[in-house]
């Protein structure tokens, strides 16, 4: 049913913040895998509110951009590695 004084509908709220399974299913990981990863045990941050967890979408963009560009820094250091040393 249409609104009598919206013509277009409001557009979709931000998500702020995902929970386990979406921020899970956005890394293609399982829940266990994205734990894993999540400090205290490794590095990627979230958010407790008492018993809930909360992933911010942004914050898993910068974990996954710093983890590409160590990641290459890495591989570059290798391939400099098979090279001619004097």
């Amino acid at each position: 049913m249409k609104s009598i004084y919206r013509e277009d509908p409001l557009p979709p709220i931000p998500r702020l913040a995902l929970k386990p399974k979406e921020a899970a299913e956005s890394l293609g990981l399982s829940e266990k895998g994205l734990w894993n990863i999540t400090a205290p045990r490794g590095d990627l941050p979230c958010v407790r509110l008492g018993s809930r967890v909360l992933y911010a979408p942004h914050q898993i963009r910068h974990w996954l951009n710093r983890k590409a560009v160590r990641q290459q820094a890495e591989a570059q250091g290798a391939a400099g590695e098979g090279q001619c040393r004097r």
